[in-house]
């Protein structure tokens, strides 16, 4: 190659250099039949390889990592997994270790246990100075640490992250990531996330269909998309995938549409980082990784490949060789070189405009299909207008029909009937690929209308928790309005609870987790959900038990959702369970969080007593159970409220502190009663101030006229005013 060529094509590339590509990070050690760490950094195809997880930490626990296989910690350690992860660092990938993870006994406790985790992990796992006998991975230092938190609280994770960032500060760099789910903002993650700590953040836009892709729909991962990029505060934001259709429930993106529609969209944002796979197994069966590397090119010996060599330029873009002439004199020499420097100058004005007219060209193909699109959008959202809204939940939620729901109940029978919910019988399912589910088949002559079950099936598909009961269909068959749900084998809440024989079967520790996942479910509802979401109408028949005993909030026809500037809500429909309803709300219509923080404390009484809020339990004056709280209270006996069955398992100190929480959220005015976020923190006996000690409760029956308030008072909360048909309550 001559001097003028080699000078050519640097200046080609400089012109028309190709972009450094994006990333692609991975998830590996859940399954002992996928590929090493070894042979996974080796094939070139990662950037970040999570180790995934260490799921057992806090409240005291040692902490235990999990590779599923790979490894044994407790018999041999993971030691040799070390020098694998040195290679990999050697290849440029960078190695995290994930907390966290779907299964596992993991939380903080404190502020202090949060401290306490982050100098483990600095000197097991950094670049700490523990001595390599106590490393789980030898001497080997990876390069941060991945937040995974999908089980338990919320709390302390920020602070988790403030401790480690310190560590890097006077260290190794320590590089944080997250890997919350899509709602935003994560109701786990949330907090940690606001600290602006993070480097990368990978959402997971899978197993959530309000924000994941659809067949023929990429409108909800676009638009979740937009709304982490422009309120999350990370160097960088990955779009969490599975590496195949097997790996998740739902949110598999064909590698083609990937390409051709999602990312040419969401890469606009500067924030754009890669792709998040899950998993390497996978990834290995599918091939995921390999198909999309037309975006996501590979890591080679610790830098992205972007700059292709001169031999890589097509001939076709060379200058053709110099003819051979034979130089007469030092001035035909001189002219002669001063001619090639005017064809390069040529050649290269030439490039340019060529390079330029492109461009114009781009640009004008592009703005034409640009206001075609828009016509299109228009066109479009003009017909969703037109639909009904049966098919804006057809995409929300799988549509059964009629017909299999009656196959899936023996044609609706009394041997699968569970129970008789508000709006009509819920009946036990088996569908035909075995899964068993509750049916709720809503009666004809229930108060619970059409508009009612849209309102239903469109809130609970956007709302996702673990504390929250999962909606898995729906049918609108002729005049059919039925609800699929997952089942929940422990029935409800009060079946247990007010049974002389059952309340036995439900200890005060399985009491007490049913009380605070509650609280988790209500906080989500009024403050982590994209939807701040009041539940109207929750009560112990609205708790579901899974098979482990674990609480989920249910039956969302009464919810009442609020707008990102309303507080309260007036309403002339009043509707709700008797015992349950807060004054303000039974007597003058007015909605807020505050609404469920009094049917929460409620329940809280009902759950520490055994008993139930709207029976008798004085033999000389009608005294209900929050009278009753109350008085006792007063009287510094609070511990005679407690369910007899309780006596020999239960914790005083817990049992005091709920009863006191509970009478705060049944306080008269709803100014007075604590958020849910004051609760779950009071619960977990971390709040810095001891509480404040409860007011008189609003809505209860008292003992006589000398304990009352003054006459127009009395009359204005006085249940024995009001009747059923007044408050619509069920």
């Amino acid at each position: 190659m001559t001097k003028h060529q080699f000078l050519f094509s640097v200046v080609f590339l400089a012109l028309f250099q190709i972009p450094i590509a994006s990333a692609i990070a991975i998830y590996w050690g859940q399954n002992g039949n996928e590929a090493t760490l070894n042979e996974t950094c080796a094939s070139g195809r990662y950037s970040y390889v999570n180790l995934a997880f260490l799921n057992k930490f806090g409240n005291g626990q040692t902490p235990e990592i999990n590779l599923a296989g790979h490894c044994n910690p407790a018999v041999n350690g993971c030691s040799a997994v070390g020098p694998e992860l040195k290679l990999c660092q050697n290849l440029g990938v960078k190695v995290m270790l994930s907390i966290g993870g779907g299964a596992g006994n993991y939380s903080l406790a404190s502020r202090e246990d949060a401290k306490i985790f982050a100098r483990y992990l600095w000197n097991t796992f950094l670049g700490g100075n523990s001595n390599s006998s106590f490393r789980p991975l030898g001497s080997a230092v990876l390069d941060g640490i991945d937040f995974d938190i999908e089980l338990g609280s919320s709390l302390y994770y920020d602070d988790l992250a403030k401790y480690l960032k310190d560590y890097g500060r006077i260290g190794k760099k320590v590089y944080l990531t997250a890997a919350p789910q899509c709602p935003f903002p994560d109701s786990l993650l949330g907090t940690a996330l606001n600290t602006g700590l993070f480097d990368n953040v990978w959402v997971q836009f899978y197993n959530n269909p309000p924000c994941q892709y659809t067949p023929n729909n990429t409108d909800n991962i676009e638009n979740s998309w937009i709304r982490w990029t422009s309120s999350v505060n990370a160097t960088r934001i990955f779009l969490g995938l599975p590496a195949a259709p097997q790996a998740a429930g739902s949110g598999f993106i064909p590698a083609d549409v990937l390409i051709g529609e999602i990312l040419p969209v969401i890469k606009k944002s500067s924030k754009y980082g890669g792709v998040m796979l899950w998993s390497r197994f996978w990834d290995e069966q599918s091939g995921y990784s390999a198909s999309i590397r037309e975006d996501s090119e590979p890591i080679r010996n610790g830098s992205a490949r972007n700059v292709p060599s001169t031999s890589s330029i097509p001939p076709a873009l060379s200058p053709a060789p110099s003819p051979n002439l034979t130089p007469r004199s030092s001035d035909s020499s001189q002219r002669t070189s001063i001619k090639w420097w005017i064809w390069l100058i040529v050649a290269i004005g030439l490039i340019i405009f060529v390079g330029i007219s492109s461009l114009c060209y781009l640009l004008h193909r592009k703005g034409k299909a640009k206001a075609t699109a828009l016509l299109l959008l228009n066109q479009t959202t003009n017909r969703a207008k037109r639909r009904k809204m049966d098919k804006k939940m057809s995409e929300e939620v799988q549509l059964y029909s009629f017909e299999s729901l009656a196959i899936a109940t023996n044609n609706f029978s009394l041997g699968n009937k569970l129970g008789e919910g508000g709006f009509g019988p819920v009946y036990k399912g088996k569908l035909p690929d075995g899964q068993e589910v509750a049916i709720k088949r809503l009666s004809t002559s229930s108060g619970q209308g059409l508009l009612e079950f849209k309102n239903e099936i469109l809130l609970i598909a956007k709302l996702q928790h673990t504390k929250l009961v999962r909606l898995l269909g729906y049918c609108t068959q002729g005049e059919e309005r039925i609800l699929v749900y997952e089942y929940m084998h422990n029935k409800s809440l009060d079946f247990f609870l007010f049974d002389t024989n059952k309340k036995e079967q439900i200890n005060w520790g399985t009491r007490f987790r049913i009380i605070e996942g509650v609280a988790q479910g209500l906080l989500y509802l009024h403050k982590y959900s994209r939807l701040t979401v009041v539940h109207r109408d929750l009560k112990a028949s609205n708790i579901l038990l899974d098979s482990d005993m674990n609480p989920k909030i249910s039956d969302f026809g009464m919810a009442r959702i609020f707008g990102q500037q309303e507080s309260e809500a007036n309403t002339k429909r009043i509707v709700g369970t008797h015992g349950y309803m807060s004054p303000e709300y039974a007597l003058r219509g007015i909605v807020s969080t505050k609404t469920d923080v009094f049917s929460f404390g409620v329940l809280l009484l009902e759950i520490v007593s055994g008993k139930k809020n709207n029976s008798c339990y004085d033999s000389e004056h009608p005294l209900n159970l929050i009278g009753l709280a109350w008085e006792l209270w007063r009287e510094e006996r609070a511990l005679e409220l407690i369910d007899a069955t309780l006596i020999e398992s239960c914790s005083r100190d817990e049992v005091l502190r709920c009863i006191h929480v509970g009478l705060l959220c049944v306080q008269d005015y709803a100014k007075d009663r604590p958020s849910m976020s004051s609760v779950v923190s009071m619960l977990t006996n971390e709040s810095r101030q001891p509480p404040p000690p409860p007011e008189r409760p609003g809505f209860f029956i008292e003992r006589g006229d000398q304990q009352s308030r003054r006459s127009e008072e009395a009359e204005r909360y006085s249940i024995n005013g009001l009747s059923i048909s007044e408050l619509k309550a069920r």
